[in-house]
């Protein structure tokens, strides 16, 4: 008997751990071997009271780049979405730490320039959205700061 993916995702432990940051509690979450989310949540559970090694380094990692130490991220990630959405998620860890850009310009790199809305869709659904650091490319009228995902403003106010 087979077991399909999404029976499999069903019985698949997740671990969850919390860094308290400057601006928001941040969930850093996972399976025995990879990373699936970052996010910034408002409250907690009851953290794991075992957590994978792989989880420890990208509390570690994010814990440093909180203190100015860290500008990528190295960590084993698994995303999952639609294919389009994997593409943009691609195309945002690109972006360089401290860069701006739109969600045009990212629908210009992937090829497929009248997508901008469907790129702010796939950005909004982005699970790892402290761990690249451009995961908060906005419409072109917003104006992006590469720390974690704060969006600094509108129209550069």
């Amino acid at each position: 008997m087979s077991v399909s993916s999404t029976a499999r995702k069903c019985f698949m432990k997740i671990y969850k751990t919390y860094y308290q940051s400057d601006i928001g509690l941040i969930e850093i979450a996972g399976d025995e071997k990879e990373l699936r989310s970052v996010d910034f949540v408002e409250t907690s559970e009851a953290p794991s009271s075992e957590v994978p090694t792989h989880l420890q380094e990208c509390f570690r990692q994010v814990e440093e780049y909180f203190q100015g130490k860290r500008r990528a991220f190295q960590l084993p990630l698994r995303l999952e979405g639609t294919d389009f959405q994997k593409k943009v998620w691609q195309e945002l860890m690109k972006i360089p730490f401290g860069k701006t850009t739109s969600y045009g310009e990212v629908a210009k790199a992937i090829g497929n320039e009248k997508a901008v809305r469907a790129v702010g869709q796939a950005n909004h659904n982005n699970p790892i959205s402290t761990s690249s650091p451009a995961t908060g490319s906005l419409a072109a009228t917003e104006v992006w700061s590469a720390t974690a995902g704060v969006c600094t403003g509108r129209n550069g106010s």
